[in-house]
Formats: structure tokens, C-alpha cells, sequence
């Protein structure tokens, strides 16, 4: 049976083989060993975390926004009309390219919301000039 510092790092390389360990005078030092190709899948796991935290912050800005015009009775129509522009706004800052899926998705579940609280108002959507506090 082999024993020493070199037959302990080959001992513990073999339990992940991207780590090597090397003798130093203070004992012995890990050395990672990974390859190209794992960093980059690194850099495509991270951009997929940072690609969900964002759809999660829309999925919360929208949910925010119908709860609050549904559940909120003191919010005027105006005001909710400018609560989905604002949320538009936002959603479009966090995800530049969002705009066709917002059209599609998103802006169908506020009209059917602002429908529902104010069936008599008009689905016509604030001017960009105008402010409401």
C-alpha cells in the first residue's frame, strides 16, 4: 500500500477528478484542473439564473399590478390605466426584447381585468405625457 503526500492527492483526485493537489511546504494545496469547456457552461448556468431572476421580477410586477387593480377599490380607472403603463414600462427595462411577448401575454390579462372593474370605461391606454401621482 502506497503512503505519503503523493499517494493521499491521488487518493483525493480520484473523488473529483477537475482537482489536483499539489506538495507545498505547508502541505498539501488544491489545484483546479477544470477544463475550458466547464467554465463556459459555468457563464451559461449563471446567464440562465440571471434569465429566470428577470422573468421572476415581471411575473411579480404583473401580479402586483392585477392584484392591485382588482383587489384596490379606491384606484380610479385612469390611475390603474397609468399602474399598466408604468408596469409596461418596467417590464420592457427589465427585458428590452419583451415587447411582442407583453402584447401577446401580458397586456390581454390587464385588459381583462380593467374590463372587469370597469366594464362601461374604454380600453384606451393613458398618453405617455400624461401624470398621475
Amino acid at each position: 500500500m502506497k503512503s505519503g503526500p503523493k499517494a493521499i492527492a491521488n487518493t483525493r483526485s480520484t473523488r473529483n477528478s477537475n482537482q489536483e493537489f499539489t506538495l507545498t511546504p505547508h502541505g498539501l494545496r488544491r489545484v483546479n484542473t477544470m477544463p475550458k469547456f466547464e467554465y463556459e457552461s459555468q457563464t451559461e448556468n449563471s446567464s440562465a439564473f440571471f434569465e429566470r431572476r428577470r422573468l421572476r421580477r415581471v411575473r411579480m410586477i404583473v401580479e402586483l399590478t392585477l392584484n392591485l387593480i382588482s383587489s384596490d377599490r379606491t384606484v380610479s380607472h385612469r390611475e390603474a390605466r397609468c399602474l399598466v403603463d408604468c408596469a409596461r414600462k418596467a417590464i420592457l427595462e427589465i427585458f428590452p426584447t419583451f415587447g411582442d411577448r407583453y402584447e401577446r401575454i401580458v397586456q390581454p390579462h390587464f385588459d381583462r381585468v380593467l374590463q372587469q372593474r370597469w366594464p362601461d370605461e374604454e380600453l384606451s391606454f393613458s398618453d405617455p405625457r400624461e401624470l398621475v401621482n
